[in-house]
Order: C-alpha cells, then structure tokens, then sequence
C-alpha cells in the first residue's frame, strides 16, 4: 500500500504542488491558525480561477477536519482528497453546513491530477 508520505514525494518529484515555495508564503498553511487549532491542508493546487485543497489520506476512512476548515472559509465549492478508495465525485457538508464537491482520486492518479481537477470543474 502507498502512504500519504510516497504520495508527497511524488507530488514534489513531478512538480505538482503548489507553486509557492515556502509554507510561510501559502494561503493554505494560514487559513486556520487559530491557538485551538493547527489544522492545514496537505497541498494546494490552482485550476483554473480556483485554488483548490488536496487532502492526502493514508486509507479509506479519516477525518477531513482541515479540509472542512478550508472549505468553510473559500468562496468555491471544490476540493480534491488522494486516498486509496475508488474514483469519485462526492457532495459533502462541513460542521458549519456549507456543501461542496469533493473529487476522491486513487493514488495512481495522482500524476494526473491536474487533468481531474479539470474535470471535476466542469461539471
């Protein structure tokens, strides 16, 4: 089974991660720095007019606190998670009740990810 570390790996061995280059400098490692939480989303990604979140999930089951944080605070309704289930489209609700459409990819999509973020963005 791949782990969510080999799947970071391959994100920056093919250059598919966000193009800012220091955590410091992202969006996504400030959208929740609150003194009760330290929740980040694992990368971020721009398709289009969208910066979407990528979640990196180890297994099938797991909670999506970060990205559930990220998504209640962007003005879109996308977000991408890589794990080791099946292809799919889901509609899922944060906490706060905002809905949005999250794109499970399988790990050996990941190289084309930008291609499914396309495709997830129009439909």
């Amino acid at each position: 089974m791949i782990t969510a570390w080999q799947i970071r790996c391959i994100f920056n061995l093919m250059d598919y991660y966000s193009p800012y280059a220091t955590e410091q400098e992202s969006p996504a490692s400030g959208f929740a720095k609150k003194k009760q939480s330290n929740a980040e989303v694992d990368f971020i990604l721009q398709s289009g007019a969208y910066i979407l979140p990528v979640e990196v999930k180890a297994g099938k089951t797991g909670t999506l606190r970060s990205l559930h944080q990220f998504m209640e605070q962007t003005d879109h309704p996308f977000a991408v998670r890589l794990w080791s289930g099946p292809l799919e489209k889901d509609q899922v609700s944060t906490p706060g009740g905002k809905t949005f459409t999250l794109l499970n990819l399988p790990y050996f999509l990941a190289g084309k990810i930008h291609e499914y973020a396309s495709w997830l963005l129009d439909r």
